[in-house]
């Protein structure tokens, strides 16, 4: 009888953990965006409201125009101060769907990157509360190490790209691990992607990224072409939930429209 409950235990687990990691991921993300997702946040970014909006970084500045959010980074190389991270301020649980359309407006041909961070939450650490707006003042610099450092989060990096050569082009995922003093060694999700031919200056891309069990997707659509990214979540911990942010590094400039955020709704 022991032995049965043990084998029901397991099955279940195993049957958790392994939530939307079929070995199809094309067909694994059909099936997470055919579910029932219900919205729980919608900007068309006609104004700024800074009630939902949070800006790390003085050197970055935010603009509303009729195409959308443009988010600027500051155009120092090699500074600090001049990364740029928008936080959405509402919080979200478990599984999350995010779509956004996203062009890409500058020509930098240094190698720096766009990133959507999911879910992230302070460490815990002393002064890195869980509630990551309590130590906004530590992130007035946002250097990138105070996040990979301090912060659990689900990371993707995309829209890598050296000017227009794509030879830089890369869509990258990772799972911070805080307080491990190893900095983003052991961070990062597998698989990686090169030369996607993806987010070319001026060209909109309607971007749907989905956190569904142990998996992550990014579906990118626009210029003619569709690409979906898939990570799996299983090699880290999950994370019980946290924020949105959206990062750019120096020199980067994008536009953002129509940001949306859903739950599953079970």
């Amino acid at each position: 009888m022991k032995t049965q409950i043990l084998i029901t235990v397991l099955a279940g687990l195993l049957a958790t953990v392994c939530t939307g990691c079929s070995g199809n991921p094309e067909k694994s993300y059909r099936e997470a965006e055919s579910l029932h997702w219900k919205k729980v946040f919608h900007d068309d970014f006609n104004d700024l409201d800074t009630t939902v909006w949070h800006l790390d970084g003085l050197c970055g500045s935010v603009e509303i125009t009729p195409e959308g959010l443009v988010l600027s980074a500051g155009d120092r190389i090699n500074s600090n101060s001049d990364h740029v991270v928008l936080w959405n301020t509402q919080e979200y649980e478990g599984d999350i769907r995010v779509e956004y359309d996203f062009t890409r407006l500058d020509t930098c041909s240094t190698e720096t990157v766009n990133i959507i961070y999911l879910h992230a939450n302070g460490s815990g650490a002393d002064g890195y509360s869980h509630d990551i707006m309590e130590w906004n003042d530590k992130r007035t610099v946002p250097a990138m190490a105070t996040y990979f450092n301090h912060m659990n989060a689900w990371h993707i990096s995309y829209a890598v790209e050296k000017g227009d050569t794509l030879k830089a082009d890369y869509v990258r995922g990772r799972r911070y691990m805080p307080e491990t003093g190893k900095g983003l060694d052991g961070t990062a999700l597998m698989p990686e992607y090169e030369n996607t031919g993806l987010f070319r200056t001026g060209i909109t891309y309607h971007i749907t990224v989905i956190k569904r069990g142990s998996m992550l997707f990014m579906n990118v659509a626009g210029d003619g072409k569709e690409k979906l990214f898939h990570f799996n979540l299983s090699s880290h911990p999950d994370i019980d939930g946290g924020r949105i942010g959206l990062r750019q590094m120096w020199g980067r400039t994008s536009c953002y429209a129509d940001f949306k955020v859903f739950k599953f709704d079970k």
